[in-house]
């Protein structure tokens, strides 16, 4: 059992949550296996680790947190726009508010190949937006 004593009172809640998952990936990078990881602040417990832990500091945690943060930031801002874009799909669609009556019209409409891949197209990005 080895034990780490970090003070992160200047740290975040968000960033202190992080700690044991840091500190689990900075394990992981440097092949170090456990039997667990136990964090109760200032403490954090790593049961039978396999290798040297002294990689294991205040300042590599952080360092670790930190790039975990703009990952999540990162991965944040691609589904906030993917979700903005689905739904300016949706708002743009004419199928919208399309009845089912006007659906066989509009296919029955359709007379040449352009026609039948643009409605698929406009088709398969309104299920796709919806989540359908």
């Amino acid at each position: 059992m080895a034990n780490i004593q970090i003070d992160p009172n200047l740290w975040t809640q968000e960033e202190k949550n992080l700690i044991k998952a840091a500190v689990i990936a900075l394990l992981y990078e440097n092949t170090v296996t456990h039997s667990g990881v136990f964090v109760n602040l200032p403490n954090i417990i790593i049961d039978n680790p396999s290798g040297d832990i002294s990689f294991l500091t205040a300042i590599t945690i952080k360092t670790k947190i930190d790039s975990i943060l703009a990952e999540l930031a990162i991965a944040n801002a691609e589904a906030e726009a993917e979700m903005l874009a689905k739904n300016q799909e949706i708002q743009n669609s004419e199928l919208l508010n399309i009845k089912l009556i006007q659906i066989d019209t509009k296919i029955d409409n359709i007379n040449t190949l352009a026609e039948l891949k643009i409605f698929l197209k406009k088709l398969a990005r309104y299920i796709v937006a919806r989540g359908i």
